[in-house]
């Protein structure tokens, strides 16, 4: 190694290498701000916030470079700056933005100022606070119907837009949400006016039934107006009335339905003021079928004496006060009115005839068509009759068992069908009449799905022949089939493998198939070897390296099960002890050659072992000098640097960074007065370089 001409102390200013980038982060979490910055001597780095009148915060806390924020919030927004100086030249520094988001906040919804009234628009505002904004929509509660932005609007709002509104924003940092409710106010669609007087143009003194009536409203009706010519007459809450009206002729009324949205009227109906028969009010009559049954229309008043008539859904069915039935059938049931009529106007009352009967046309039906199914499959099953009065008792039967679960004795069963073969079902019906009559068969041939055993197989030595057998069962009998991955290795249960290599262990899987659906199962084919490419490896790939330098050794091999033991040779000689790691550490402290190797061992039987790795050890220049030499001017002074290393240094002396001598000996001849001062021995090696200095004393 050749000595240099000349050193000097040399000195560096700062300069930032590495900074972090800007950060666009969410509020809450952690942020390390990090400033690599070199510089002779090592600069000091220091972090501070940059306000926005353009002035530095103080010096916030970092380590090593690293300025943390924790739970950061949306005012640690701004902009951060990395200072780095050692004193050589100006400052240097680099800024960092960091952006904080934060999730939504719904801070309110703000309707239209006029109230949700139908046929009329209507909106809803969801007011958000976030960063960044993103998605927000209104989603209808009752169906999810979506509506995105922030705007909910209804140009010609219906009541079928009543109902709870939930406003959802999200962003990346989160989401929120707020539910905001629209009752929608709407006026009656009619009103109807009904009385119970008819025309009488003789008769005085009349009781009139008034009944105003409205469809459906929000809010509802509060009050009804009961009006005779176009006048007030009176209000009702109920929207009835019974007036005795005295006087004859005509009167025109109407009602109006008092409903904040808005007041409806009904239609004018026309009364003319006569006194009705009278008659007594009927009961409803039950009988059986077949039976002789006769009804009365009974206390019949007025005069003069009303004719009488009776009628079943507005048809003419037979005149006078008795209506005669001699064999009654259930198409006679039903509701009868009887009508005295007369001058003065007429009376009416109605009679229902119940005709009973026992149950007729059971039927048993279920939810599928198909008579094939499969086991584990849940069928409905209803069981109907023609019944009056209506069946009370329903019974399912499951190849004459019967069948407990009835869903409230409504004649609904859900049976699960798990076993295999034919079931024969059929159900019963009974009501009061104490009759029980039962439906057909309805038949399922059950097929059961396929199952597979579970398989397991102990580890395999390679180039043995495996074999596997897969054992499925189902109705009807399954296909099988073996694959690896997405490949079929077998159209059928068994699967053999001869002289199997490593490369086709893995997971073998199973699958069984018929028409119910399938089953697999999988094994996995574990194929073991012995030990290959052992191979020691280290932190360094130069084979020649200075005393007290530390060797980071590892010792990999290909092996199946995997190395439980690793053993590491020095100079043939085992060192540590056997480990489970294969790495070890060693610090080459003596010069010299060291050889290394390592073997491995696993459950296998036989120990492997790698290749040798050779290291020859350099030792660093050491001296050994006296501090000082004394002389008289104009004597001989030699001054000898004793340097000792491996390989031999290369040594040679500087004064005040001079070369002054280029071998280890340092001569004067005749030394004088200007030849005072210190000398430096400098040694080297390939290991380091070190030096020793010697004060010379001219006295």
């Amino acid at each position: 190694m050749e000595p240099p001409k000349t050193t000097q102390n040399e000195k560096e200013p700062s300069e930032i290498v590495n900074v972090s980038k800007n950060q666009d982060v969410c509020e809450g979490s952690m942020v390390a701000l990090s400033c690599n910055a070199t510089g002779k001597p090592a600069p000091n780095i220091t972090w501070t916030r940059k306000w926005e009148n353009g002035t530095d915060s103080g010096e916030l806390p970092s380590v090593d470079g690293y300025h943390p924020i924790y739970d950061i919030g949306r005012s640690s927004n701004g902009t951060y700056c990395c200072t780095a100086f050692n004193g050589v030249g100006d400052p240097v520094n680099q800024t960092v933005e960091v952006i904080v988001r934060y999730s939504p906040s719904v801070d309110g919804v703000v309707g239209s100022p006029n109230t949700a009234t139908e046929g009329r628009q209507y909106n809803l505002t969801c007011n958000v606070s976030w960063d960044p904004p993103q998605n927000v929509s209104w989603i209808k509660v009752s169906n999810d119907k979506l509506t995105v932005g922030s705007l909910l609007q209804f140009n010609n709002i219906s009541r079928n837009d009543a109902g709870d509104y939930k406003c959802v924003a999200s962003n990346r940092c989160g989401n929120d949400s707020k539910t905001e409710a629209i009752n929608v106010l709407y006026k009656p669609a009619y009103v109807i006016l009904e009385k119970n007087a008819t025309e009488n143009k003789d008769c005085f003194d009349l009781w009139v039934n008034f009944n105003c009536t409205s469809s459906k409203a929000n809010p509802p009706v509060y009050n009804y107006l009961l009006l005779k010519n176009g006048t007030e007459f009176t209000s009702s809450k109920s929207g009835t009335w019974i007036e005795k009206i005295s006087e004859g002729g005509k009167a025109i009324y109407s009602c109006i339905a008092n409903q904040s949205v808005e007041n409806v009227s009904s239609e004018n109906i026309t009364l003319t003021v006569n006194v009705p028969t009278s008659l007594r009010k009927a009961k409803k009559e039950t009988v059986s079928e077949g039976h002789y049954v006769q009804e009365s229309c009974l206390n019949i008043t007025g005069f003069p004496y009303p004719t009488v008539m009776w009628e079943k859904n507005g048809s003419h069915i037979a005149d006078g006060n008795l209506l005669n039935f001699t064999q009654i059938s259930r198409d006679k049931a039903g509701e009868y009115r009887c009508t005295a009529n007369n001058t003065c106007g007429n009376a009416s009352t109605m009679v229902y005839i119940d005709v009973q009967y026992e149950p007729e046309n059971v039927k048993l039906s279920s939810n599928t068509t198909r008579k094939e199914v499969c086991a584990g499959i849940y069928v409905k099953f209803t069981c109907t009759a023609d019944a009056n009065p209506p069946v009370h008792t329903y019974l399912l039967y499951e190849n004459d068992t019967k069948v407990d679960s009835n869903l409230g004795n409504t004649g609904i069963w859900i049976p699960k069908l798990e076993t295999g073969g034919k079931i024969v079902f059929r159900c019963t019906a009974n009501n009061s009449i104490q009759e029980t009559r039962e439906s057909n068969d309805t038949v399922f041939f059950v097929k059961v799905p396929p199952s597979v055993k579970q398989m397991k197989i102990e580890p395999i030595t390679e180039g043995d022949t495996v074999e596997m057998y897969c054992n499925a069962t189902g109705s009807p009998n399954p296909t099988v089939k073996w694959t690896k991955g997405e490949n079929v290795v077998s159209d059928n249960s068994s699967l053999m493998i001869e002289n199997i290599r490593r490369n086709e262990a893995g997971d073998y899987r199973c699958t069984a198939n018929n028409t119910c659906g399938n089953a697999s199962t999988a094994v996995y084919v574990d194929v073991q070897y012995k030990p290959e490419n052992v191979m020691l490896i280290s932190n360094t790939s130069s084979e020649e390296v200075c005393a007290g330098v530390f060797l980071n050794l590892t010792c990999t091999a290909d092996a199946n099960p995997p190395v439980h033991t690793y053993l590491l040779y020095e100079n043939d000689v085992v060192i540590q002890g056997p480990n489970n790691t294969g790495i070890w550490m060693r610090r080459l402290d003596k010069s010299g050659n060291f050889t290394y190797r390592c073997k491995v061992n696993t459950s296998f039987p036989g120990i492997e072992e790698s290749k040798n790795l050779t290291f020859t050890v350099r030792v660093p220049p050491s001296l050994r000098q006296a501090s000082k030499k004394s002389g008289v001017e104009g004597s001989d002074i030699k001054v000898y640097c004793n340097a000792t290393g491996i390989p031999n240094p290369t040594v040679w002396w500087t004064k005040v960074n001079d070369v002054v001598s280029n071998t280890s000996l340092l001569t004067f001849l005749n030394i004088s007065r200007d030849k005072a001062g210190e000398y430096q021995c400098i040694a080297s090696n390939t290991c380091e370089n070190t030096s020793a200095m010697v004060y010379i004393d001219v006295q």
